[in-house]
């Protein structure tokens, strides 16, 4: 090749060289147009699918934010729209109530920091994996991510999570926190702040305060009636307050919103007891017909819990005719009577006990154990005891511890479990008996019963074993405090051991006072001591009244009879009353008794 060949090929050479550099500068141009064409749609479709999401149209969320991560793979929009799109799969699966779903959203949210090596928005993926943890009701997972987040960063959107996690668990220690938090502060949702504190209150059983909060979160945020965590305990607020007509409302509400069927069974327990309490008796057996559908009383705990509660629903017993029912509670109370959840069935135990006069399962009942609660949670099911216990406590006071067989089986009750006597019955029944019936056994019980019944029991421990200056003066103390036949009995027994006898007159002129069990006995010897009282004051005239009306009482003619039938024969020769000394004549002349016999020969005719 010449010299001049050479300078032209380089000549060519050098013009290549601005020709592909001029190439590549268009190449470069039109491509970075190209991404920035990209990004623009990208952000285009991240919003729209926001936006979509935010007004749950999770599909066509899902269509635009797979779009923009499609766009923009490696970029801003791309990276967010990833993790929105593990949400929109969550709220997808969850609106349709696939937990599959849900699990597969977690794997997806979970491979964000493989899939993009220099991850941007860590905090970002674990708040949306502690939401989807909240859906799954794993309360404690997402309990666990949220409290890291705050503790990172301090940001108050995280402690409001937090706290929604842990109320919705069932806590009530950390309401406190909730004094942390403002309603100014980025974050803070007021509508978050009264609901937490609704369920807060619902958790610690204080319902009226409960119902404030969460109609208030309610009228602050309408999306609420959507969620069956919020329906249910608003509904059951109402229920524990006994407002049946709004209980009602969102327990049927209920049923229409939860697609999961997480509070089915709740709803319908709750319906039938519901209509139990209101005497709709054809409603409430479709509820528990509903409940018994397909389903093995004894293990199937939402219907034990159920079942172990119908005795005290008697009426409604009796209407169906279910006789199987009291042997299945046996066998209920006998599977739970260990559990906390096993009271209701061991109350009816008793109550049947109550009912029959008659012990049952002598073997459950010595070894259960009872206990007095406000209010008893199982699982999502509050139930308020306070009724049962009033139930036991009408039938229990239907015993007359003065009869003797009502006497015998309140110390077999007594005897086969004193501890739960003590729990759910008053003492004094036992001790009434006993000391009516002069036993010391139970003495020792005196100091769990109040006044001013305590003081008036111990003084008729007091009265019969040498102590009666002590009976005196206690029943002295308080006589003016008992009422009904305990009033009277006082005075009684402070005429009798006391010097102040008119407090008999004012005894026996108790209303309905032959008829008492109780206090017909002491009317003899009432009258007998009047009697004598004024005999001693020589006033023959009211002495002849009261032995009359002793001797008209008394149901034995012993000894003591005659001898006050002679006192008053002879009071009446004295005072020339014929009609009453020929009324003790003609008594005399039926008896082989030597004083009858006497009578009959000074005053006979």
């Amino acid at each position: 090749m010449t010299a001049t060949e050479r300078v032209g090929w380089k000549g060519y050479r050098w013009l290549w060289a601005k020709l592909l550099l001029v190439i590549f500068s268009l190449l470069l141009s039109f491509s970075q147009e190209r991404l920035s064409e990209n990004t623009a749609l990208a952000q285009r479709k991240f919003y729209s699918g926001s936006i979509n999401l935010e007004n749950r149209n999770y599909e066509d969320a899902i269509r635009d934010l797979t779009s923009a991560f499609n766009l923009d793979r490696n970029g801003y929009y791309g990276e967010l729209a990833y993790l929105w799109l593990g949400r929109a799969y969550a709220l997808l699966a969850y609106s349709k109530a696939d937990k599959r779903g849900l699990l597969s959203a977690i794997a997806f949210l979970n491979m964000y920091p493989y899939y993009f090596k220099r991850a941007n928005y860590i905090d970002l993926q674990r708040e949306f994996l502690g939401d989807v943890y909240l859906l799954l009701e794993e309360y404690s997972k997402a309990k666990e991510l949220y409290l890291s987040l705050y503790k990172n960063s301090y940001q108050k959107k995280y402690l409001v999570k937090f706290l929604y996690a842990d109320a919705l668990e069932g806590g009530t220690k950390n309401i406190e926190l909730l004094e942390n938090l403002r309603v100014s502060e980025e974050g803070v949702d007021p509508s978050m702040l009264s609901l937490i504190r609704g369920y807060y209150f619902y958790n610690q059983g204080r319902f009226k305060e409960a119902l404030s909060e969460l109609t208030h979160a309610r009228a602050q945020n309408r999306d609420l009636e959507e969620d069956p965590h919020f329906l249910y305990r608003l509904a059951l607020s109402y229920y524990m307050l006994q407002d049946w007509r709004n209980s009602l409302f969102y327990f049927e509400l209920l049923r229409r919103k939860d697609l999961y069927r997480r509070y089915a069974d709740k709803s319908s327990y709750f319906l039938l007891f519901i209509n139990l309490d209101n005497k709709n008796y054809s409603e409430a057996m479709e509820r528990l017909q509903e409940l018994m559908k397909d389903r093995d009383p004894l293990t199937d705990l939402t219907l034990r819990l159920a079942l172990s509660q119908l005795w005290f629903y008697e009426d409604f017993i009796d209407k169906y005719k279910l006789s199987w029912y009291k042997q299945l509670l046996l066998k209920i109370a006998w599977i739970d009577y260990a559990k906390s959840y096993g009271l209701p069935s061991l109350l009816g135990v008793y109550y049947y006990s109550l009912k029959d006069k008659k012990l049952m399962y002598v073997e459950l009942l010595k070894r259960a154990k009872v206990s007095r609660e406000g209010y008893l949670t199982m699982e999502d099911i509050k139930i308020n005891m306070e009724p049962f216990y009033k139930s036991l406590e009408a039938q229990y006071k239907r015993l007359d511890p003065y009869e003797d067989k009502d006497f015998e089986f309140i110390e077999a009750l007594y005897k086969v479990n004193e501890r739960n006597f003590l729990t759910l019955f008053d003492a004094s029944a036992l001790l009434r008996g006993s000391l009516y019936r002069g036993k010391l056994d139970y003495v020792g019980l005196l100091d769990v019963v109040g006044e001013p019944t305590k003081s008036f029991l111990r003084a008729q421990e007091f009265l019969p074993t040498g102590k009666e200056k002590e009976g005196v003066e206690l029943l002295s103390k308080v006589k003016d405090q008992l009422t009904g036949e305990d009033h009277t009995e006082a005075l009684f027994l402070l005429g009798f051991f006391s010097d102040n006898k008119k407090l008999l007159e004012t005894a026996l002129q108790t209303k309905d006072l032959e008829k008492s069990q109780r206090l017909k006995g002491y009317i003899p010897t009432a009258l007998l001591e009047l009697g004598d009282y004024y005999y001693s004051l020589g006033n023959f005239t009211k002495a002849k009244e009261f032995y009359k009306g002793y001797l008209e009482r008394s149901d034995e003619e012993d000894n003591l009879y005659w001898l006050t039938a002679l006192r008053l024969a002879r009071l009446s020769g004295l005072t020339k009353d014929e009609e009453t000394l020929q009324w003790v004549v003609k008594k005399a002349e039926k008896t082989d008794n030597i004083l009858g016999r006497l009578i009959v020969s000074l005053w006979g005719g």
